[in-house]
């Protein structure tokens, strides 16, 4: 049978079940909580059903939704990326996509909590550091999807880009006014794309259009910046692990 590569996660082990005893590995409450696995990957004979992340149970539990960001019914998608060392610490925490302070922080706060629990990767018998990423979701139950929402801003940054780039062709215009409405569109272009990259992260083609605009508004070094993440969406490091998790709240002014 063909062997297929795949990634095996492994089930959340009991609360304190091969928990590390040592001190790091208690919360602030002094209790120790369950250990969490790195996905591994394994070649199989067979594609099996993958049991829940247990990094994605915990977070579910643990992330509470600010009340400040419940009264506007704040949503987005946080992209962050650590290391996690051969003794089960994790290092180097990295917003990568960012929606608001208060979800941002949440989301670092509740992974701080994980560190010393993290059983490392195993390569030929030894452990290994190896670089994870969690996309975590905050959905308000009962809104529009975060990608019609995404998708709408997406369009609307469209559209004012190329309307951008049409007015720098207006001969009509005073090459003082034609550059300040121009501007002002670019900027609306990069605001609508903004948003469209909190609500759905690393879609590459909002990085395309963004270095585009960065480009027009001579940004050569932000173009660069947002290049550089399209084709790095494009080609992906085969080696860093990635998960995803939603944080579903429900909207009560429905």
């Amino acid at each position: 049978m063909k062997k297929v590569l795949i990634v095996l996660l492994l089930g959340f082990m009991a609360m304190g079940i091969h928990a590390q005893t040592d001190e790091r590995s208690k919360t602030d409450d002094g209790m120790i909580p369950a250990q969490f696995q790195t996905n591994k990957m394994q070649w199989l004979e067979e594609v099996t059903a993958q049991p829940t992340s247990p990094i994605c149970c915990f977070l579910q539990k643990e992330i509470e939704y600010p009340e400040q960001c419940a009264e506007i019914y704040e949503e987005g998608e946080v992209v962050v990326q650590f290391v996690i060392e051969t003794n089960g610490e994790i290092r180097d925490i990295e917003i990568t996509n960012p929606v608001s302070r208060l979800l941002d922080n949440q989301v670092v706060y509740c992974l701080k909590k994980t560190s010393g629990s993290w059983v490392p990767a195993i390569q030929d018998g030894i452990s290994v550091e190896t670089t994870h990423k969690l996309c975590v979701i905050f959905d308000v139950e009962g809104n529009t999807p975060l990608e019609e929402l995404s998708a709408s801003h997406y369009l609307s940054g469209i559209k004012y880009l190329l309307e951008a780039e049409e007015i720098e062709q207006d001969v009509f215009l005073a090459e003082n006014t034609r550059n300040k409405k121009a501007r002002r569109h670019y900027n609306k272009a990069l605001a609508h794309f903004k948003e469209a990259n909190k609500l759905q992260a690393e879609e590459s083609s909002i990085y395309y259009w963004q270095s585009r605009a960065y480009e027009q508004m001579g940004d050569m070094s932000m173009m660069k910046e947002k290049m550089d993440v399209y084709e790095e969406l494009l080609n992906p490091d085969p080696d860093i692990i990635e998960e995803y998790v939603t944080i579903g709240y429900k909207n009560n002014s429905k």
